[in-house]
């Protein structure tokens, strides 16, 4: 039962190397609007260029903190 992998539909060729390039941007301010609060809103930004297409992606974070310091 050998068999040529071509003829079972097995994909023969060597495997590439993946290669990726990973970007972060990412800021952030701080704004203290009354003595002991603050407020951060923050974005963080995110993008995977990759020779696989599969592996592709790209991502936007936003948070928004409140901090009260004691």
């Amino acid at each position: 039962m050998g068999g040529d992998g071509a003829a079972r539909g097995r994909d023969e060729r060597p495997a590439a190397r993946r290669r990726d390039n990973l970007y972060e941007f990412g800021g952030g301010l701080v704004w203290e609007f009354v003595k002991t609060w603050s407020l951060r809103p923050q974005i963080l930004y995110t993008r995977d260029q990759s020779n696989s297409v599969n592996f592709n992606y790209s991502a936007t974070e936003v948070w928004v903190n409140v901090r009260k310091a004691f």
